[in-house]
């Protein structure tokens, strides 16, 4: 979310008409690079990609620069998950019933495409924290007519020993190999483990992030939204696969696409 937001606070810099001199211009971007970025270096990296030739020149010219560099920045990203979404769907076999443990737009996006290509399959949704995700989830699915049931939390093993494929969208994956998922992930994955159940991390790999031993002050202020957001850590030994923009991935060779 921080990257998006940064990018949108760009398109607003170039072209706000108010901005009348390049240096003012180059200021606006760095004082949005310490708004919108937090501690992770993935968003860093996306952030340079559009910015790091924004360099004193001719406002038009400078202008114009940012405009199609944030352009192209969301070229990429719809490209990257696209491809997300076409894999996703790759792993829905007909007659195969889907859990989704939470709601993600990727996942949902990759349903309606199986859906619209004549595969039948029936979903089973369970709330990933208390927001009541998975209900949202199952309001979306059904709206696109494919055939979906809502479970409550305490019958989640039931469903699971039911089902073929798990997909899950985390809130990040460390660059050390941990998953941080919404509470209840690692009961969940254990769950599917014993009913040999393909468990799926959907991600975009631009969202992995570097986790440290010591915190830094703005992470020790995190820990308390962590709490709040109750997340936990998983570990990729617990999964089948990741998918992501580069395809359907073992875990052994996630270290090798970042």
């Amino acid at each position: 979310m921080a990257i998006g937001n940064f990018v949108l606070e760009l398109e607003r810099i170039a072209a706000d008409k108010k901005i009348n001199t390049s240096v003012f211009l180059i200021n606006k971007i760095n004082f949005a690079k310490k708004k919108h970025l937090g501690e992770n270096p993935a968003d860093f990296e996306e952030a340079n990609q559009i910015t790091s030739s924004m360099k004193l020149m001719p406002l038009a010219e400078l202008r114009g620069k940012l405009k199609r560099k944030t352009e192209e920045y969301r070229e990429a990203k719809n490209e990257a998950e696209n491809r997300i979404v076409n894999f996703a769907a790759q792993k829905i076999m007909k007659g195969s019933v889907v859990f989704l443990y939470g709601n993600s737009p990727r996942i949902n996006k990759a349903l309606k495409l199986a859906n619209s290509k004549g595969i039948n399959f029936y979903v089973y949704t369970v709330d990933a924290g208390p927001e009541m995700s998975g209900r949202k989830a199952a309001e979306e699915l059904s709206n696109l007519k494919i055939p979906v049931r809502h479970f409550p939390d305490i019958l989640a093993s039931e469903a699971l020993s039911k089902a073929d494929i798990l997909f899950f969208e985390p809130k990040a994956i460390t660059r050390e190999g941990k998953i941080i998922a919404p509470m209840g992930i690692k009961n969940i994955l254990a769950e599917a483990k014993k009913n040999k159940v393909f468990s799926y991390c959907v991600f975009k790999k631009g969202e992995s992030k570097k986790s440290s031993g010591e915190k830094t002050n703005q992470e020790a202020k995190s820990s308390v939204v962590f709490v709040k957001d109750r997340k936990e850590e998983a570990e990729l030994s617990d999964i089948t696969a990741i998918i992501n923009e580069y395809g359907i991935i073992k875990t052994s060779d996630f270290s090798r696409i970042l």
